[in-house]
């Protein structure tokens, strides 16, 4: 795997991720719960959601999705299909998340769902360019 290849991924997977993360959050409406201030309308949009929470996507995310990528590229490079192993390990990254940072509420399932669904959409991102196709064996 060209090191091109492997900057490209992880680019892919720190510049979108995060940033979808927020959208899949904003569309599932979980951010009018703890975190907003109480004047705010309850039915508010999801684009307000998803422009209150994309500064803090990265913060929260980054880290996550520095590790799907990583993921990826490793999946790759041994020659396998990167999909379940990096589904798996942004749910687990999430959980980790949520422990850490003590997020012990009803928004706790839909950042976990977040994770996976911005994971997978990187994932999406990446094939039509051709980089999740998987390297050829290292040859003796």
């Amino acid at each position: 795997m060209t090191t091109g290849r492997v900057v490209a991924i992880l680019l892919v997977f720190l510049v979108f991720g995060p940033a979808l993360g927020a959208v899949a959050i904003g569309i599932l409406g979980t951010l009018s719960l703890p975190f907003l201030p109480a004047q705010l309308p309850r039915g508010f949009s999801a684009a307000l959601a998803v422009a209150l929470m994309l500064p803090v996507s990265y913060m929260a995310g980054g880290m996550q999705a520095l590790i799907a990528g990583g993921v990826t590229t490793l999946a790759l490079k041994r020659g396998r299909s990167p999909w379940l192993p990096v589904l798996v390990v942004a749910a687990l990254s999430a959980i980790g998340f949520v422990f850490y940072a003590g997020m012990f509420d009803e928004s706790a399932p839909a950042f976990i769902v977040a994770h996976v669904v911005s994971a997978a959409a990187c994932l999406g991102i990446c094939a039509p360019f051709g980089l999740l196709l998987p390297s050829p064996p290292a040859s003796a």
